[in-house]
């Protein structure tokens, strides 16, 4: 309880100033996207042209598939974080090494940031997120044999939060590379609303699987599959906005 009130009053601190610190545009700033000295013809075309509607995104196939491949992993990430305790207390350990546990986790999501912000300007993003969901499969995949001992469980633990979390910051990476960056706003509110059902209901599931059960593995084992199975979804994303031109696209977006 106290915990949340110093990041409360942390939040109101850090909130404001921040927000008064905000630039609408870029551009406004004299910044052009991925470092450019000027706005690309694309872009500028894209920024006169008419506002892009939410049923526009709605329709849009990519956005069901990031919804499914972003949607797997931070779902999954949810349902494990909020289960974790319960889960480590399971395998014998004490409530304060459960707590380390979960310390240890949110320090790989930490470390997964840095290394994204390394390497995303220099690898495909396509094959940044096979990457991400392998590391993030993999890691389930270790939580289903914590009978196997203590490493195995740290080893999925680290998978999940660094691969998972490199997911995290593709999902912000890749938005105005998707829809475009004066749509991004609206596609990404939309993307969080769907999404936001799986967060709430993945912590519940964890625990009912438990439940009727009495092991995770099975829940493991089910967001090790969805991680495979997304990677196809992968493979037919659009990494470009819906109706640029093949010479707006070689303008404006980095080579894969």
């Amino acid at each position: 309880r106290q915990a949340f009130q110093v990041l409360g009053l942390l939040l109101l601190a850090i909130t404001v100033p921040c927000a008064l610190l905000v630039v609408n545009h870029p551009h406004d700033r004299g910044l052009h996207a991925d470092g450019a000295a000027e706005e690309s013809p694309a872009l500028k075309s894209a920024r006169d042209a008419p506002p892009v509607s939410a049923a526009e995104v709605l329709t849009d196939p990519t956005f069901w598939l990031g919804v499914g491949v972003f949607g797997v992993v931070t779902s999954g990430m949810k349902g494990m974080v909020t289960n974790l305790a319960p889960f480590a207390i399971d395998n014998g350990m004490t409530p304060t090494a459960a707590a380390g546990m979960i310390s240890i986790y949110a320090s790989a999501g930490l470390v997964s940031k840095g290394i994204f912000a390394l390497i995303s300007d220099r690898i495909s993003p396509r094959i940044l997120m096979f990457v991400s969901l392998g590391g993030f499969g993999a890691g389930m995949a270790c939580l289903t044999q914590t009978h196997l001992g203590f490493n195995v469980m740290l080893t999925g633990l680290l998978l999940v939060g660094l691969f998972g979390g490199m997911m995290v910051g593709m999902q912000a990476f890749l938005m105005p590379r998707i829809f475009g960056e004066h749509v991004v706003g609206k596609a990404f509110g939309l993307m969080s609303s769907v999404t936001m059902l799986a967060l709430m209901a993945t912590p519940a599931l964890f625990g009912l699987i438990y439940d009727r059960t009495g092991s995770y593995a099975a829940i493991f084992y089910a967001f090790a599959g969805l991680a495979a199975a997304a990677m196809l979804g992968v493979m037919a994303m659009r990494l470009h906005p819906r109706k640029q031109s093949t010479a707006g696209e070689a303008a404006a977006v980095p080579a894969e």
